[in-house]
């Protein structure tokens, strides 16, 4: 059975980020495999940005605040890239979230980004669950000073 920690923040309001939710931390008993398999925090974030934006933009990074000796870290997106047009991958400190296709029309995207961090024996899975938002790009008009 979970329990969660009743002294963790449950909300936190991030305007300049969107709203963020951190469930409660877990506390699992070993015997109890359903929960120890359960995402120890799932995050949400919401990130906007125009149509057009060159292919392999790096748009999101996941990792533990601190690396130790032997780590071993995994990342993969488990849903919500079923149009190909976002690619996860392992960089020496974490993961990152890019765009692999070109997204030309305004659309929505809900992200799921699972890192795995395997640290002395024991393994922690964390869930980004990132909502990308891909508005109109605006035409770009070269600044004229005589139109002032």
């Amino acid at each position: 059975m979970c329990h969660p920690d009743e002294s963790v923040p449950q909300r936190a309001d991030l305007p300049q980020h969107g709203r963020v939710l951190h469930l409660p931390e877990k506390l699992c008993e070993l015997r109890d495999s359903e929960c120890l398999i359960l995402p120890l925090r799932i995050t949400y974030y919401y990130l906007t940005f125009p149509t057009n934006i060159p292919v392999l933009t790096n748009i999101f990074r996941m990792g533990p605040s601190h690396t130790v000796l032997g780590d071993d870290i995994e990342v993969a997106l488990i849903a919500g890239n079923e149009g190909g047009f976002f690619k996860a991958e392992r960089t020496p400190t974490g993961g990152v979230l890019s765009v692999a296709r070109l997204i030309d029309k305004p659309q929505d995207f809900q992200l799921d980004l699972e890192l795995r961090l395997r640290r002395y024996g024991t393994v922690s899975i964390y869930l980004a669950k990132v909502l990308v938002f891909v508005t109109q790009e605006k035409p770009r008009v070269p600044y004229n000073p005589y139109q002032e």
